[in-house]
């Protein structure tokens, strides 16, 4: 299954950019489709975005080091876009129910041992539960 780790977030008044470095074919960064669900590794410390191909899933992770930024994000209510950074261009998707999905997790993920106790203080701590 492919996946790709965002390096940094960029936000703005507007929107927030997760920047993925992509090496793959053009055709096939165009094809994919948001999958509108948010997972969680919790081993990993990581928020994992599903990204829909024409075979099955790939998956964008949100790793502890962009939470600070999704936080502002999601404090502002801004939407997700995902920035495939290529050679030979930029490509960009919208991650359609990124918010509403993150929130639903969040909401889970509070004071629930499930996720395992290291992860819960950091999600508590990071986006300030």
């Amino acid at each position: 299954m492919k996946s790709w780790t965002v390096e940094e977030i960029f936000l703005n008044e507007d929107q927030g950019e997760a920047l993925v470095k992509a090496e793959e074919p053009l055709s096939y960064i165009k094809q994919l489709k948001a999958g509108e669900q948010i997972l969680v590794d919790s081993d990993a410390k990581a928020f994992v975005y599903i990204l829909e191909d024409n075979e099955g899933y790939v998956h964008i992770r949100f790793p502890l080091a962009v939470w600070s930024e999704l936080e502002v994000m999601k404090t502002n209510g801004l939407p997700m876009f995902v920035v495939f950074s290529h050679k030979e261009e930029n490509i960009i998707i919208q991650l359609n129910n990124f918010l509403e999905e993150l929130n639903t997790l969040l909401e889970n993920i509070k004071d629930n041992s499930n996720y395992g106790k290291d992860f819960v203080l950091s999600v508590e701590n990071a986006f300030h539960l």
